[in-house]
């Protein structure tokens, strides 16, 4: 699972090189006086005025919760696995801060995306601080794709159309197993991120996922004792609900992979 931190780092460099660009300037935030917590009430209050029912975000409802989110952003600046471990008792404490502090930092690049509908591989690399140190959405990537689970890095929240929408509310680690079973259900019951194209009979399947279908189909092949299962049937085994219909509907489609630019997931 390694590759794709390293896939994403390629991208991003390359773009570096192509342009001529420079990294860009970081994030910085004054963290005097800020005491270590794993508290993510002020990003409670940002994901519920600022984020819809569909994963996306509100720009303007964004803006008058800014407060509140750079409050949160302070916190997970000095706050994390790395730089307080003793407050990380368990793998589900260490999922969710990640799952929360990428949240968070996604809605923070959005803020200052303005009237943008695309972000690109330079926006989307500017460093920030967390955990103790400066890091970019790709390293959380990085560390999310190092997780056992594969719906780890799957299902990580982000602004972006071509992964996993935004929560109404903060992750828990009491309850990490089931939100991430919501998230994947939400990821392929979204007509504007897993999208299935009627009229030429296909399926663009989000490259987050799309790169895990040889391993997914190995694992259901294990399970089941079938041999070459199609990936429709695989995601079928994976889903419920309007999510596991939308996959029947469209038995016999093709399945390709999808978009790999940002297209912002922004509120209509």
């Amino acid at each position: 699972m390694k590759r794709i931190s390293c896939k994403y780092g390629f991208i991003i460099c390359a773009v570096f090189l192509f342009c001529g660009c420079e990294k860009p300037e970081p994030f910085t935030l004054n963290t005097q006086g800020i005491v270590p917590a794993v508290d993510y009430s002020n990003l409670a209050k940002v994901l519920e005025r600022a984020v819809t029912d569909k994963g996306k975000f509100d720009q303007k409802k964004l803006e008058k919760v800014s407060e509140s989110l750079d409050a949160q952003l302070k916190i997970l600046s000095v706050t994390g696995p790395t730089v307080t471990p003793q407050l990380f008792a368990s793998d589900e404490d260490t999922l969710a801060y990640w799952f929360n502090a990428r949240a968070a930092w996604a809605l923070k690049i959005a803020s200052q995306a303005g009237e943008a509908k695309h972000l690109s591989s330079i926006q989307l690399s500017k460093p920030f601080p967390l955990d103790g140190r400066e890091m970019t959405l790709v390293d959380i990537d990085a560390v999310l794709s190092l997780n056992k689970d594969w719906r780890a890095i799957v299902t990580a929240p982000g602004i972006c159309l071509n992964r996993a929408g935004l929560p109404k509310k903060t992750f828990s680690a009491c309850h990490i197993e089931e939100e991430i079973n919501e998230q994947l259900n939400g990821f392929l019951d979204d007509e504007d991120r897993f999208v299935i194209d009627v009229g030429r009979k296909r399926t663009l399947v989000p490259p987050i996922l799309w790169q895990f279908r040889q391993e997914l189909t190995d694992e259901h092949d294990k399970s089941y004792g079938t041999e070459n299962a199609s990936f429709p049937m695989v995601l079928l085994g994976l889903t419920s609900g309007s999510a596991h219909r939308r996959i029947q509907d469209a038995t016999g489609y093709r399945y390709i992979e999808g978009r790999r630019s940002c297209k912002l997931a922004v509120a209509d």
